[in-house]
């Protein structure tokens, strides 16, 4: 591909100069009306302009959440009036007394034109929760505009959107959380060792009201996606409990680490390291002889750690072509580097460069990622987003499962990458 980079000439922590950006019709990720509606029985409210407005009620409509949605239009008129504060008052409050029973959360969502304006956010807020006591109003944005200074909109949500969860008495449970996977036993190790040790594993998926309020009795919060992070440890500094951020890394010596100190902070034994390295290395060996050099090329979506993720494979054997990201995130400096002596001509693709909308492969090689998929034209793709809630030895193991499904099965990117939010309700 002509926007191709060898990372032995890539800059670390930016490879790429991006200015006008492509946006490709990969829509796996989750945004934030996917991200807000976890919180059980919430519904959200979007004050905004129509062309605004247009994409947020879209997801709601096709993960068939409309009962739990509410858009109010910004018109010219409201801006000249200078009475947004009042107008968000009265529509929200009109929006809330229309139906048939009060929610116990409202996720509320200006936009960057309530701060161009200096709208007294704060005053509203205080009036919608004088006017309606028992539910709780959480403070969200939807500002693109912060994409690129400060915290992103989704991050922003994963710390407000736990608003509604108190500190309780501490019991023997971990809550996962920060990330819109969900952990099993087969593929986390995170979720085995818990449970392996008679610890209840707490995560978003399916839970009602009172399981989401119960999040509070965690002794410990981990989160292992960096989008994350902020939120999740906000969450435990309120709650006073401890707190872990664990990467989703590939290589024996960071995976030891990491659950070795996932194991000291829960005071449980540690894992046998080298049993579980030698079934890696039958896994790896199994998948060599399967595939053989059939080209690779991995994405950021798939998971935090692509740069990572490419130096074990490579380090393997496996003939890993390319890597699709658009920065680099400072776990993975050392990866960086490390693959820039090591593997010189591994190439580094931009996914937003507006050039990039000329760019299709040929169909040959094997993708990790929606994104990977798209751009490479393939029909043999693993189809995940976030890690996947692979972690650890068996996070590892299921990746190397998941690649030899994908060199076996064929599908069609064109009918699956563009649907939103992997693994949510979907009527598309």
């Amino acid at each position: 591909m002509k926007m191709s980079l060898p990372i032995s000439q890539a800059h670390y922590p930016d490879p790429f100069t991006i200015g006008l950006e492509f946006n490709p019709p990969v829509h796996e990720t989750w945004n934030i009306v996917h991200i807000g509606m976890q919180v059980p029985k919430s519904i959200q409210i979007y004050i905004c302009a129509d062309n605004c407005l247009r994409g947020v009620v879209m997801t709601a409509a096709e993960m068939n959440a409309m009962d739990r949605f509410i858009g109010i239009t910004i018109e010219e008129r409201d801006i000249f009036d200078g009475h947004l504060e009042e107008q968000m008052i009265e529509t929200i409050t009109y929006a809330l007394n229309k139906r048939s029973s009060l929610p116990p959360v409202a996720i509320i969502f200006p936009v960057c034109l309530h701060k161009f304006l200096s709208v007294d956010l704060d005053y509203v807020y205080k009036k919608l929760r004088a006017a309606f006591p028992t539910v709780v109003f959480v403070e969200a944005y939807m500002d693109p505009l912060s994409q690129k200074e400060g915290l992103a909109p989704d991050q922003r949500l994963r710390k407000v959107m736990y608003d509604s969860i108190q500190p309780l008495a501490q019991d023997d449970s971990i809550a996962l959380l920060g990330s819109e996977v969900t952990h099993t036993y087969e593929t986390s190790d995170l979720v085995a060792m818990a449970i392996d040790h008679h610890l209840k594993v707490r995560q978003l998926k399916d839970m009602d009201y009172q399981d989401f309020l119960d999040l509070g009795h965690a002794k410990m919060y981990i989160c292992t996606y960096p989008a994350g992070d902020y939120g999740i440890q906000a969450l435990s500094k309120r709650l006073h409990a401890s707190y872990l951020y664990l990467s989703p890394c590939f290589d024996y010596k960071s995976i030891q680490e990491e659950l070795d100190l996932f194991c000291d902070k829960l005071h449980i034994s540690h894992l046998d390291h080298q049993a579980r390295e030698e079934a890696c290395d039958e896994a790896f060996s199994h998948l060599k002889d399967t595939i053989g050099q059939k080209a690779i090329a991995i994405d950021f979506v798939a998971t935090p750690r692509p740069l990572n993720l490419a130096r074990v494979l490579l380090e393997h054997g496996f003939n890993v072509t390319s890597v699709y990201l658009d920065t680099i995130f400072p776990e993975e400096k050392e990866d960086f580097f490390l693959l820039q002596k090591q593997f010189p001509d591994l190439k580094l693709i931009p996914t937003i460069h507006a050039n990039m909308r000329f760019e299709m492969g040929e169909g040959e090689c094997l993708a990790i990622g929606p994104k990977a998929a798209y751009f490479e034209n393939t029909r043999h793709f693993v189809n995940i987003i976030e890690g996947g809630g692979f972690f650890g030895y068996r996070g590892l193991l299921s990746m190397l499962k998941a690649i030899e499904a994908a060199y076996y099965t064929s599908k069609d990117p064109a009918l699956i990458v563009p649907q939103k939010g992997l693994g949510c309700e979907c009527l598309l």
